[in-house]
């Protein structure tokens, strides 16, 4: 239940809660549901709930002080237009979503450990170098010749999985990073809140098609 004080027939303060009322009239009691009971002569006034108006991205809904119609004191809204630093705001919000939504993508891909992304790193290299060798020294290669002793495989067949690997990450890596790039860029050059919200979708899953 809304309540707003009332003084001269204009509102003077609202919100205005039951425990204010209480405390304003400590010689009256209250009951607990004040729905039913007329305010008036103790300066407050039930207000009447109205649902905000409906109005586009450029806009936002205010609530303004209530109004009063027919006896009745109304909720009321006001239409206002979004400003300049809220746009920027909005657009600051959209950037960091989209860099946010595209490491959870890349996450699905990758392990998340300390010091992962390096042995990766390390990995990817030595298997591109034993590719290339015309006769590799196994002790050049201590991180292909650990996993090929704990898996018991053979080196060569860990450095093509890992170069196969490799090269379908870096694919994808590629597309996530373009269309993150992209999607920034076009909500910068997008023109207004609707603009910028719609240049700000990804279909991050349709970069696996």
């Amino acid at each position: 239940m809304i309540l707003a004080k009332i003084e001269n027939g204009a509102i003077a303060a609202y919100p205005y809660f039951a425990w204010q009322l209480r405390a304003d009239h400590p010689g009256t009691s209250f009951p607990d549901d004040l729905a039913d009971i007329d305010l008036s002569d103790f300066g407050a006034a039930i207000i009447d709930p109205v649902d905000p108006p409906a109005c586009d991205a450029e806009y936002r809904v205010e609530e303004s002080a209530p109004v009063l119609q027919d006896g009745r004191w109304l909720q009321a809204w006001a239409i206002v237009e979004r400003s300049a630093d809220e746009l920027a705001a909005h657009q600051a919000d959209l950037l960091a979503g989209i860099d946010r939504e595209a490491g959870e993508f890349r996450q699905r891909f990758i392990t998340a450990v300390p010091g992962q992304a390096q042995t990766y790193d390390a990995k990817a290299r030595e298997a591109a170098a034993w590719v290339a060798a015309i006769d590799p020294r196994t002790e050049d290669f201590p991180f292909l010749s650990a996993e090929a002793s704990a898996c018991g495989m053979a080196m060569a067949d860990v450095a093509a999985i890992i170069a196969a690997t490799t090269a379908q990450w870096t694919t994808l890596a590629a597309r996530i990073e373009g269309a993150r790039m992209g999607a920034k860029r076009a909500v910068q050059a997008a023109h207004g809140f609707a603009a910028k919200s719609a240049a700000a979708g990804v279909d991050w899953e349709g970069l696996l098609a």
